[in-house]
């Protein structure tokens, strides 16, 4: 989990993305890994829309935070929480199955809305509605489909994701529809400018570091900085304004973390995960040289 947010530090980065997006755009926080004492910083920073990926921790933020946020859910949607999920929140991203529109069908009321899951690029195993098949689904979803969502295959170069979000955005406009989330924090500058009206910044795909011991050396084109023991720094601009293109070297005997794909708000904050799963961090102890880049 996050710990130590600082609203400060959480309203600049938030702004200097705002001031990217654009005023139509809504940045959703994906808080799966701020706990629920936590959250409160994130509203004094001017955080207004949370996005939550499961039941139990969405019921537990909700009661105490209530209306200091909007609350959406973008978690992977099995259809028994289908009935609790609903009265707790705006939208759910990640509507894709018979049973959900079943679900739906018996808990959804007049105003209810969702966005249909879409997998654009017919990867086998991942959830979402074919192209293909998006206009039956629509039709049979018995509540109200504002619009769509799609996560792309992943890559770590953003160019990668367009020809996705832009199929999407020609989906929506078929079946007329709005709202189009898409865009997670290592390409939601692309879907931004293919349309997209939600940027759900959750997973960052470019590894990002967190140095532990000894000193990083970040070479940019107007001159050098240096990173100690604490600072937390990435290979995307977003992340403490460190470009893709940096030189980036390691002293000898600097041990720092390697973080492959944490959450966007450990990365917005500047603060580490206190707790992550183990397959998310590799401890790398450098003899000196450059940083190894995201494959």
């Amino acid at each position: 989990m996050i710990s130590g947010l600082e609203a400060r530090r959480v309203r600049a980065n938030l702004e200097r993305v705002r001031e990217r997006v654009g005023t139509e755009v809504e940045i959703l926080a994906a808080t799966k890994y701020v706990p629920p004492e936590e959250m409160g910083v994130l509203a004094e920073a001017g955080v207004a829309l949370v996005g939550e990926n499961r039941l139990q921790d969405l019921e537990a933020k909700r009661e105490l935070w209530r209306d200091a946020f909007t609350w959406d859910f973008i978690g992977n949607l099995q259809s028994r929480k289908v009935r609790g999920i609903l009265p707790l929140v705006r939208l759910i991203h990640s509507v894709a199955s018979d049973s959900v529109l079943t679900q739906l069908g018996r808990h959804g009321e007049v105003g209810t809305e969702v966005l249909v899951e879409v997998n654009v690029a017919g990867e086998e195993g991942k959830g979402g509605v074919r192209p293909a098949e998006l206009g039956d689904f629509i039709d049979r979803c018995p509540v109200r489909v504002a619009g769509l969502m799609t996560m792309p295959p992943f890559s770590t170069d953003p160019e990668a994701s367009r020809p996705h979000f832009a199929r999407l955005a020609r989906l929506a406009s078929e079946h007329g529809l709005e709202r189009l989330s898409m865009g997670t924090s290592q390409d939601w500058e692309v879907a931004v400018e293919e349309g997209a009206t939600i940027v759900r910044a959750g997973d960052v795909g470019d590894r990002f570091y967190l140095v532990d011991s000894g000193t990083v050396r970040i070479g940019l084109e107007d001159g050098e900085k240096q990173s100690g023991p604490g600072d937390y720094f990435g290979e995307i601009a977003l992340l403490r304004d460190v470009p893709r293109t940096a030189t980036v070297t390691a002293a000898t005997e600097t041990r720092l973390y390697a973080l492959e794909r944490a959450d966007f708000l450990a990365a917005l904050t500047g603060h580490a995960l206190a707790e992550a799963a183990a397959h998310d961090i590799v401890d790398a102890r450098l003899a000196g040289g450059e940083l190894p880049r995201s494959a």
